[in-house]
């Protein structure tokens, strides 16, 4: 039985499910004291100073609520029988909060609103039981209480307590066979090493580098045209043109005669000759009195004038400069940068993905896969590896698991999950609310993998509690606040390359996979809250540090 005692020696709790502090089941009974005269008015007690309230229904007095020593209260009827008693629980400002293991009930004495509440441990109903009439501060008298004595189990008192007079004896009680132990919460673990970095220009998608397909502007220009014509958009352009044909000399008179703008003259002729008489050389037009020679190229002569028909150029007329492509759009587009395409406007590029050996680490670190190690090892410095994550370390005293940093049990008892019970089978008896139970067997999951048990046995204990936490699970994740935590959880976690399939946990074979699925389900339970633990002291209550 070495073994078990040792697997089950390692379990641990977890702080959230611990803020409500409890303590100790041992009652004393006192004998009723009515008022007093250093009694504080009610109005300058708090919840943190009273010691003795009175309390009544519809404006009549039922009784007393006393401290009876540093833990214990005992409720007196009007006659002065003690007739409840309880365990101071926590106090506030306003509030001493009790508990009656016995019944199951809470009662919240607020000084402050004056009223005194009763809330269910199972329900969690609560109902307005008594209003209070007053409350003082009067000093608790110490009680001769051998701390070495057991004590007995508490209960309401019976009608032979009241017959002997149970008000004024010291009812020896049993201590109580579990606790909750204190606890320190972490951050959450980490994958060992961080993730390698990407080549620049690359970011990192599904575990490789990844760039994805971009196009950027491509500037253009609008294509050369030859002389004389103009970019249109895809053609070159010309317009029709006309202009005077100057290439012109006097046409030729016969001999002896001049020509003098519409006639041949000669002095002594008695009569010029008109235009009719004068002559061009060949290759010449004759109009009028004037000889026209050929218009310069591109024109056509028209007589008097060189005339050009417009014309239209196919984009295959245009030219560009050295460094422009030209698209079929006539335009002239730069040449794009190393890498891209040209698609007409723009410049494009595929995506690209890179192999795992692409991606870099910083000096002082050691590639391994896609992650970058510490050359100190797997965690940085002041990190533990736990469950294949690097958590912070815990300080001496307390234990790690997922978020929690949890401290021993008390000597002699056994650690059980979330707390201590006094010894395995008082562990094994414990029952807990259906959250509470995923809980506990995912913290007993998590520290069993890091245990000292030799890995066979260690393997077999670990599956035989991971399939108790699935079953656990299974009956619990229908519950409002654990379902509204799963989904927070995931949503935080979206994307992450530590989000587990919950609903795939029962596929889990390995040490490795087991606790991770157990780290992540006690991260979800976190978010529910605080687990009601009004049934159980807190160790330290028990067992006060000397």
């Amino acid at each position: 039985m070495k073994m078990p005692q040792k697997f089950f020696g390692r379990v641990t709790r977890v702080a959230a499910l611990l803020m409500m502090g409890l303590v100790s089941t041992s009652l004393v009974h006192a004998q009723v004291q009515q008022g007093s005269a250093a009694a504080a008015s009610a109005s300058a007690v708090t919840g943190r100073t009273a010691t003795v309230v009175n309390v009544a229904q519809s404006g009549k007095s039922v009784g007393v609520l006393r401290k009876v020593n540093g833990v214990n209260w005992i409720e007196f009827d009007t006659s002065g029988v003690a007739v409840f008693k309880y365990d101071e629980v926590k106090r506030d400002d306003s509030s001493v909060h009790l508990i009656d293991n016995s019944r199951g009930i809470t009662l919240q004495v607020d000084v402050r609103a004056r009223k005194v509440t009763s809330i269910d441990s199972v329900t969690r109903r609560r109902e307005i039981m008594y209003d209070v009439q007053s409350a003082s501060a009067t000093p608790v008298p110490v009680e001769a209480i051998a701390a070495s004595k057991e004590f007995r189990p508490v209960g309401p008192l019976t009608t032979r307590d009241r017959a002997t007079g149970v008000s004024s004896t010291v009812v020896v009680e049993e201590k109580p066979k579990f606790c909750w132990t204190d606890a320190l919460m972490r951050p959450a673990g980490t994958i060992p090493g961080r993730v390698a970095d990407c080549p620049a220009g690359y970011s990192l998608s599904g575990g490789s580098c990844k760039r994805t397909a971009d196009s950027i502007a491509a500037p253009s220009r609008a294509a050369d045209c030859p002389a004389g014509y103009t970019n249109s958009g895809n053609a070159c352009e010309r317009a029709a043109a006309t202009k005077p044909n100057s290439n012109s000399r006097p046409a030729d008179c016969p001999d002896g005669y001049t020509n003098t703008a519409g006639e041949c003259f000669r002095l002594s002729a008695p009569k010029p000759l008109d235009a009719s008489s004068m002559t061009c050389k060949g290759g010449e037009t004759k109009i009028d009195s004037r000889c026209f020679r050929s218009c310069e190229a591109g024109f056509t002569s028209s007589g008097a004038n060189c005339v050009r028909a417009a014309s239209s150029l196919g984009a295959d007329n245009m030219t560009c400069k050295a460094g422009y492509q030209k698209n079929a759009k006539g335009r002239c587009i730069a040449e794009c940068a190393a890498g891209y395409t040209n698609t007409g406007e723009a410049c494009t590029r595929a995506a690209d993905a890179l192999s795992v050996d692409a991606m870099l680490c910083k000096a002082g670190e050691t590639r391994n896969g896609g992650r970058c190690f510490p050359a100190t090892g797997s965690c940085a410095k002041g990190e533990v590896l736990q469950g294949g994550l690097c958590y912070t370390a815990c300080a001496a005293g307390y234990e790690g698991v997922g978020t929690a940093c949890i401290a021993a049990a008390p000597k002699t008892w056994a650690q059980c999950g979330m707390g201590a019970a006094k010894d395995l089978p008082a562990c094994a008896a414990m029952a807990f609310d259906p959250v509470g139970a995923v809980k506990q067997l995912a913290l007993v999951v998590g520290l069993t993998g890091g245990s000292g048990i030799p890995q066979a046995a260690r393997l077999a204990a670990m599956q035989k509690k991971y399939k108790e936490l699935n079953d656990a699970y299974a009956k619990a994740k229908e519950q409002p606040a654990l379902k509204k935590a799963r989904a927070d959880w995931e949503q935080a976690n979206s994307g992450k390359d530590t989000l587990l399939a919950v609903d795939k946990m029962s596929s889990a074979t390995t040490e490795e996979d087991m606790v991770r699925h157990a780290a992540q389900m006690i991260a979800i339970v976190d978010l529910v809250g605080p687990i009601d633990q009004g049934s159980y002291p807190k160790c330290a209550a028990l067992f006060p540090v000397k």
